[in-house]
C-alpha cells in the first residue's frame, strides 16, 4: 500500500496523513469481507477534521439544543465524512487479494466526479454467464457535474466549484445510481427470457410494498 500511494499519489502530504491514519486507526485489524468490493468514495470537498467544543455538548443535548463545535482543520471527503475512511479499508482489502491471502476478493475503488478510467465493475464472465470481478482497480464515476459542466462556457468550467453538485447525496445522483445499479446487479445471471425474469412475476401487492418501505424510491 505504502509504495503504490507513493507512487500515484499527487499531494505527498496526504499520503504521509493516510499512513499515519492506517497504523493508528486500527485499520491493520479490519477484518476482509471475504467477497468482492466496490467502495465508492467522494474525496474532494473540505470535510471537518478536527473540531474543538467550548462548551459541554451533553449540557445541550439534555436541554433538547444541539452544540456545533468550531471547526479547526479539514480534509478530503464528501462534507461530512472524510475521504480516509473507505479508501483505507479498500487498499487494505485490495493489497490482501494482491498477496493472494485466503479468503480475499478483489476491491474496485469508485471515485465518484471523476473522468480518469471510466468502465463497468464487472472484468470477467463466470462459466454460468455471472460478471464477475477479477482483479483490483479504480474506477472514476459520474454524478449530475457532468449535466452541470455541459451548460457551462470553456471560461466557466475554469472557475466552476462544483456548487451545483449534490455530493454528500450519492444515493440520490441519478448519474451515480446508474453506477450503483450495476453493482447491485452485476453478478445476477442475466434471464434472457423476459417472461421468466423475476420482476415480470412480482405481483402489484409485491410492488406497492417496496414502494412504501424504500425511502429512495418514495422520495
Amino acid at each position: 500500500m505504502q509504495k503504490l500511494l507513493k507512487k500515484h499519489a499527487i499531494n505527498k502530504k496526504v499520503v504521509d496523513t493516510l499512513l499515519n491514519l492506517k497504523n493508528e486507526s486500527g485499520i491493520a485489524w479490519l477484518k476482509n469481507p471475504g467477497v468482492a468490493t466496490a467502495v465508492a468514495y467522494i474525496s474532494h470537498l473540505p470535510t471537518a477534521a478536527t473540531v474543538s467544543y467550548k462548551e459541554d455538548p451533553f449540557e445541550k443535548s439534555s436541554n433538547n439544543q444541539f452544540y456545533n463545535p468550531e471547526v479547526s482543520d479539514y480534509t478530503s471527503g464528501d462534507n461530512p465524512v472524510p475521504s480516509e475512511g473507505p479508501i483505507l479499508a479498500g487498499f487494505k482489502w485490495a493489497e490482501e487479494f494482491n498477496q493472494k491471502l485466503p479468503g480475499a476478493k478483489p476491491v474496485k475503488m469508485i471515485h465518484i466526479c471523476s473522468n480518469y478510467n471510466r468502465k463497468l465493475v464487472y472484468d470477467g464472465t463466470s462459466r454460468d454467464g455471472r460478471r464477475i470481478m477479477i482483479e483490483n482497480g479504480y474506477i472514476g464515476a459520474p454524478c449530475v457535474c457532468d449535466d452541470v459542466l455541459k451548460r457551462l462556457t470553456p471560461n466557466e468550467r475554469k472557475n466552476y466549484e462544483g456548487n451545483e453538485c449534490h455530493h454528500g447525496g450519492m444515493m440520490y445522483d441519478y448519474r451515480f445510481m446508474e453506477v450503483f445499479k450495476d453493482v447491485v446487479l452485476g453478478d445476477t445471471r442475466i434471464e434472457k427470457d423476459l417472461n421468466k425474469a423475476a420482476y415480470f412475476r412480482m405481483t402489484s401487492q409485491e410492488v406497492n410494498h417496496i414502494l412504501k418501505i424504500c425511502s429512495i424510491i418514495r422520495s
